[in-house]
């Protein structure tokens, strides 16, 4: 289980994204898949929920989110998704 600094940082930067106009429509989660890179984030998107938005835009947001979010998300990637699943999925 992630500690409670990363869960803390999981839930800001999540409620963030929610809140950016571009994302009213994206599913996502932030993942810590390798607990010895703790700087290592990945954003999974499901793949369904881009419809309408562009590789451009995607990466447009998530380095938005790095930067707003730094030094703890800068090394952030984005995963296309066919579908999220997890022990840590919130309902959005």
């Amino acid at each position: 289980m992630p500690d409670e600094a990363t869960l803390k940082l999981t839930a800001a930067a999540e409620d963030w994204l929610e809140a950016q106009p571009k994302c009213a429509h994206l599913r996502f989660r932030l993942r810590f898949p390798d607990p010895a890179r703790p700087y290592h984030a990945e954003l999974h998107v499901e793949e369904k929920s881009l419809e309408g938005l562009s590789k451009a835009t995607v990466d447009a947001v998530a380095e938005r989110l790095k930067a707003r979010f730094a030094p703890d998300l800068n090394d952030l990637t984005v995963r296309v998704m066919v579908k999220l699943s997890g022990f840590y999925d919130r309902a959005n």
